[in-house]
């Protein structure tokens, strides 16, 4: 009975010949070199492109300014700050291309610089500068005439006089009249 001693060879045989052909598959799959790659590599990104900034001078007062800031080419929101003559006067974002600011305490009669940055990663970038100059306390030539307004029903008070300019003035208040008596010139 070589049948045993047979069938345990076969196996024995069976078992080298699959770690010969695996030893085989290993050592060619190894020494095998890689093939550069088909497509060419890609071109290097765009920077993106400059950021630019606006600030513009709205209105000035003599103790106050209005200003424009916008920024365009950039993503939005965008942090910002504004410094008048080297203080910080404004830092927040912009979440559409402008806003209008508004600078309050001015001093009458006075040139203050403006400079608008963009803050990214926590560092200003990107800057434009603008000069404004606030108004004198006057420059116009009133005089002040208190006239009485005689009425036959009462008196009159007026609260407040607008002057835009020496021929366009504007009072608000009142005079007191009888609605029963008919108008007299």
């Amino acid at each position: 009975m070589n049948f045993g001693i047979s069938q345990s060879s076969n196996s024995l045989s069976a078992i080298l010949s699959f770690v010969g052909l695996m030893a085989i598959c290993l050592l060619l799959s190894c020494s095998c070199e890689k093939s550069p790659p088909t497509e060419p590599p890609p071109e290097p990104a765009e920077p993106p492109p400059q950021a630019e900034l606006t600030l513009e001078l709205v209105d000035v007062g003599m103790s106050e300014a209005w200003l424009r800031f916008g920024v365009s080419k950039v993503e939005l929101p965008q942090a910002f700050t504004i410094s008048r003559d080297g203080g910080e006067v404004f830092t927040d974002s912009l979440y559409t291309a402008d806003t209008l600011l508004y600078d309050s305490s001015l001093a009458f009669n006075s040139t203050y610089t403006y400079r608008a940055y963009r803050i990214v990663d926590g560092i200003k970038t990107d800057s434009t500068s603008l000069q404004a100059s606030t108004l004198g306390a006057t420059s116009h030539n009133f005089q002040w005439e208190l006239i009485e307004i005689p009425s036959p029903y009462g008196s009159g008070v007026l609260r407040d006089v607008a002057i835009i300019n020496e021929n366009d003035i504007w009072a608000v208040g009142k005079i007191f009249a009888d609605s029963a008596q008919t108008w007299l010139p």
